[in-house]
């Protein structure tokens, strides 16, 4: 009996340590938001499959599972949500990814968290599938064509080189990758130099370009400003 006494009392103690830890001082308690949930476990990495290989366009896989080609229109589920975009499960061997630029016609200026949560159900029509099988998707409408991905050796992002970069000239610029705020726009000088890395925040944007904006469009934007640790601010706005 005192067995058990004393068990039961071990258990009412335990019980108690982790009521006054979610409860915390003074009947505080916090609240679990989405964030502070366990993530969605990933994928396992499965061992690459015999046969797998890059034909074109598609995607071809040994093990029998999903393939995709540019232009099929998929349906999946979100697995997890990041700044500038989101990873989709549509079957395939690897998730697939939905960038912020390709939620929607023109420039969404929402943060994509505020928009999709794990699980959502989304559908969406396949954009791009790269050498490596990754595959990338759009809920846009209109055409499939965008310009080919720079990498970060191919911009130039000296600094000294965008703090000299005069004010007061137009010049002709790419819309390079979407944020919340703004759109980051790779500016040409010469032909045969490697394009300069901007900012082009939203309220700097012309008018009707919010309507417009898409990964490609060919823009014209001046300098507004250089912060050491921004980097290079440009605007639309040349009035």
């Amino acid at each position: 009996m005192r067995a058990k006494a004393r068990c039961r009392c071990g258990v009412a103690a335990t019980l108690a340590l982790c009521a006054i830890s979610l409860v915390g001082p003074r009947g505080f308690s916090w609240p679990v938001a989405a964030e502070e949930l366990p993530p969605v476990p990933t994928k396992q990495k499965a061992p690459e499959p015999k046969g797998l290989e890059v034909v074109g366009l598609e995607v071809k896989l040994a093990n029998g599972r999903k393939k995709v080609q540019v232009g099929d229109l998929v349906s999946g589920f979100v697995r997890d949500v990041w700044r500038s975009f989101v990873f989709v499960d549509i079957g395939t061997e690897r998730d697939a990814r939905l960038e912020l630029s390709e939620i929607e016609d023109g420039f969404p200026g929402r943060a994509l968290k505020a928009i999709f949560i794990r699980q959502h159900r989304v559908e969406s029509r396949v954009l791009e599938v790269g050498e490596n099988g990754a595959i990338f998707l759009t809920q846009r409408s209109g055409d499939l064509t965008r310009p080919p991905r720079l990498q970060k050796q191919d911009v130039n992002r000296d600094p000294e080189m965008l703090e000299k970069l005069p004010t007061g000239i137009t010049f002709q610029g790419q819309v390079a990758d979407f944020l919340p705020t703004g759109v980051f726009v790779h500016v040409f000088r010469h032909p045969d130099e490697k394009p300069l890395l901007g900012f082009l925040p939203m309220f700097l944007f012309a008018p009707g370009f919010d309507r417009i904006a898409v990964r490609g469009l060919r823009i014209e934007v001046q300098k507004k400003g250089f912060d050491p640790d921004k980097g290079l601010l440009l605007t639309m706005q040349t009035k």
